[in-house]
């Protein structure tokens, strides 16, 4: 049974840990509702981290797939070395000095961004 004023510790999603939350507001039952973060003072709906979600299935019923695949550089293309005098095009495998093989994900004006084997990502000059 809960009481308003106590302490839970529940993940905290503006300070991105886990943190006390002080009991804000109660429902029916006794259950917590919303709770305030002691660290941040942010407050929100709880969510009980005991309880386990519904999994929800798809109308298709297919797998989900992701586009993690489609962005990761293919080992077996041919890269050409990044240079930020050169242009490139989305869908090309560069070759960056420093993060290594890359795959150009979007072109914006005079920048490209590059997605590495490693799933990093990071912005790069072109000539746009």
């Amino acid at each position: 049974m809960a009481k308003l004023g106590q302490q839970v510790d529940v993940y905290c999603g503006r300070c991105k840990v886990e943190r006390y939350h002080t009991v804000a507001a109660l429902g029916a039952g006794d259950k917590i509702e919303r709770v305030v973060c002691g660290y941040c003072q942010s407050a929100r709906k709880y969510k009980d981290p005991s309880a386990t979600p519904a999994r929800k299935s798809s109308a298709t019923g297919g797998t989900r797939r992701t586009r993690e695949s489609d962005s990761r550089p293919d080992p077996n293309a041919a890269a050409r070395p990044y240079t930020p005098k050169d242009r490139f095009e989305k869908g090309e495998v560069v070759l960056h000095a420093k993060y290594g093989r890359g795959k150009v994900t979007d072109v914006r004006g005079d920048r490209i961004d590059v997605k590495f084997a490693d799933g990093e990502a990071k912005t790069f000059m072109h000539a746009g």
